[in-house]
């Protein structure tokens, strides 16, 4: 890997990222991030099943939406400009905590929330990359994404590039982390941010989709994915409405369940359970076994058994 990558220097990347800071159309952003991406090393997630994404819209009233195809990416027809999508060009936003999505929509008290959690279909896969996160295990020393030997996996990674190479990727890391996570971003029409991501799927042909850190949430990470990787691979698992009761510093929302879902019919159209119904969650589309074993635990299964039982695994990829 570092003879692949060690082609260009710390100071000819730094000329580069000045070129893309002072870049104001997408013509000269495009070759400026090949350019700066073709010396980089991609982190890279073959993801499974057991991985649940969550998304969420503001409703008018504790009713929420009612259809899945209201909860999740907008039609090309109305799609508009975004962070990571031009207009007519939808992506579907995620984040991997419902906090992190309460954070991105600016949720305030007495809020209405239509949340719902995503997973993988069975026997179905993705590939996602990360931007953000070489950067982050080295500063933070840990990963926001892995952890055990997966994270033990990436830091080996870093540590075998040489301290010349290391120091390049996590410069460029931060670099293009900053980007994406641009608070400011909106005032250009979120230019470089969807120049970058188009040269990051140009790179990485095969990617479902990519984590990038949260605008709003410090630590939090999101997840933009193609709507055709949503379509064939990924499914919704739970329908819940929340009511955001406070809402308290450094991210942290209270908030109290309204109604759940236990299902939607072949049109979309969600199935309530009655609203005296009381649950913190309410997880659908399982498979036999996943079932089996809730019903096993009483219907009351705890995170660490959740983790016992599923295959939450984050395996790291060769890089591109």
């Amino acid at each position: 890997m570092t003879k692949k990558y060690n082609q260009i220097s710390l100071d000819n990347c730094d000329r580069v990222i000045r070129a893309i800071r002072q870049a104001s159309t997408h013509e000269a952003l495009g070759p400026l991030f090949d350019k700066l991406l073709a010396a980089q090393p991609i982190l890279q997630y073959a993801m499974t099943r057991g991985s649940f994404f969550f998304r969420g819209r503001k409703c008018g009233s504790n009713r929420g939406l009612p259809t899945v195809f209201d909860t999740v990416y907008p039609p090309a027809s109305v799609a508009r400009v975004e962070r990571l999508n031009d207009a007519g060009d939808p992506l579907l936003y995620a984040s991997t905590r419902p906090l992190t999505v309460l954070a991105e929509l600016a949720a305030e008290q007495g809020d209405f929330v239509h949340l719902i959690a995503m997973r993988i279909k069975q026997c179905a896969g993705v590939i996602f990359f990360a931007i953000g996160e070489w950067n982050h295990l080295f500063k933070g020393g840990f990963s926001r994404l892995v952890s055990g030997e997966p994270a033990v996996v990436l830091k080996r990674r870093l540590n075998d590039m040489g301290s010349e190479m290391a120091k390049r990727v996590i410069y460029v890391d931060a670099f293009l982390s900053a980007i994406l996570a641009d608070p400011r971003a909106g005032e250009n029409d979120y230019l470089r941010s969807r120049a970058l991501r188009h040269a990051i799927f140009r790179k990485i042909g095969r990617a479902d989709g990519f984590f990038y850190p949260s605008v709003r949430d410090e630590i939090g990470m999101n997840l933009a994915i193609k709507p055709a990787t949503f379509d064939a691979k990924m499914q919704v698992c739970m329908s819940t409405v929340i009511e955001v009761t406070r809402v308290r510093d450094f991210g942290f929302f209270d908030f109290e369940y309204r109604r759940h879902a236990k299902w939607f019919d072949e049109d979309g159209a969600f199935e309530w359970l009655p609203d005296d119904e009381q649950h913190e969650s309410v997880i659908f589309g399982m498979t036999k076994e996943e079932e089996e074993f809730c019903r096993e635990n009483g219907d009351k299964v705890s995170g660490n058994k959740i983790m016992d039982f599923l295959d939450l695994g984050y395996a790291p990829v060769d890089d591109e």
